[in-house]
């Protein structure tokens, strides 16, 4: 339990966001402005701040979400490595993803014919899609896109739909999000992929959260013939992130990643063929000790303080 208050504080005369990253682990960072501050329908805390150092950021109930100059790293990495394993992604289902981000790098693959977003909370979209663009960038207004406001894991359970591509970009396993971070959930998303389908979810951070990555790659595991562990750094997050990938067919460590944004013309900030590589080297065998780990699963499923 926490023994401090989060959220807005003064100290010193200056304003700062203090943030619990981890039981016994604080973030403090100055305040410059603050553009947004709601409560939206679905029950959710949103705040969109401007930071002396990390500029504009998106906290959601507390926790530091987005911080805008960097998000690229984050939802490139979530992306493209299983855009660019499937030799022709042309039915992609996002879960979550309401700010736009991961919705704009599958938009970049010229094989996408239908995104289906699939979001709890209208009030999340309306903000990036109509008041703050920087993530998004128009990406929204896309014929391809068909938005969905509904709970995710239901949706997978009742869509009649096929796909060669899932994305799973939620919030932290905490609350009712936990559900989708489970092998039975995996097992509905591995249902509704085409027989060479591929599905990501993003699984939490290797320093601060093992046994959550663990579990959750052990999840995914237990669902898909293939299941690959990539990481990235995300400066805002403290950590190395990781995206946990399962896969019908295609191995993302086959992949001719150069050859595929050539072909494509995709243009990235951060993500290439070296980054590709450099993201499934483990510098110990994560996948070889998740295999001896316990899936997550409904019955107990983790939760990320």
């Amino acid at each position: 339990m926490s023994i401090v208050n989060e959220g807005f504080v003064e100290f010193l005369g200056r304003r700062y966001y203090l943030e619990m990253l981890r039981p016994g682990v604080l973030s403090l960072v100055e305040i410059k402005d603050v553009i947004e501050s709601f409560r939206t329908r679905a029950g959710q805390l949103v705040e969109v701040v401007d930071l002396e150092f990390l500029g504009r950021s998106l906290f959601m109930e507390k926790l530091l979400m987005i911080v805008f100059r960097e998000e690229h790293i984050y939802h490139e990495t979530l992306v493209h490595p299983v855009m660019l394993t499937h030799p022709s992604p042309k039915d992609v289902l996002i879960i979550g993803g309401g700010d736009g981000g991961a919705l704009r790098e599958v938009l970049k693959h010229p094989s996408v014919e239908r995104v289906d977003l699939v979001e709890l909370d209208p009030d999340v979209v309306d903000l990036f899609r109509y008041r703050i663009k920087d993530v998004s960038q128009g990406s929204f207004e896309s014929d391809k896109l068909r938005i969905i406001f509904m709970d995710g894991r239901k949706y997978v359970q009742e869509t009649k739909e096929k796909y060669d591509i899932v994305i799973v970009d939620v919030n932290d396993p905490r609350g009712q999000a936990k559900r989708l971070y489970t092998k039975e959930f995996y097992a509905e998303v591995s249902r509704i992929l085409r027989d060479d389908g591929i599905m990501v979810t993003h699984s939490e951070g290797i320093y601060y959260t093992p046994d959550a990555v663990l579990r959750i790659f052990s999840a995914v595991k237990a669902n898909f013939r293939i299941a690959r562990l990539a990481r990235t750094y995300v400066p805002s997050f403290r950590d190395e992130w990781t995206f946990s990938i399962g896969s019908k067919v295609y191995d993302p460590l086959e992949a001719d990643v150069e050859r595929e944004i050539e072909r494509r013309g995709i243009k990235t900030r951060f993500y290439n063929a070296l980054i590709h590589k450099a993201a499934f080297a483990m510098g110990s065998s994560m996948e070889e000790i998740a295999s001896r780990e316990k899936p997550n699963e409904d019955k107990n499923p983790i939760e990320v303080e």
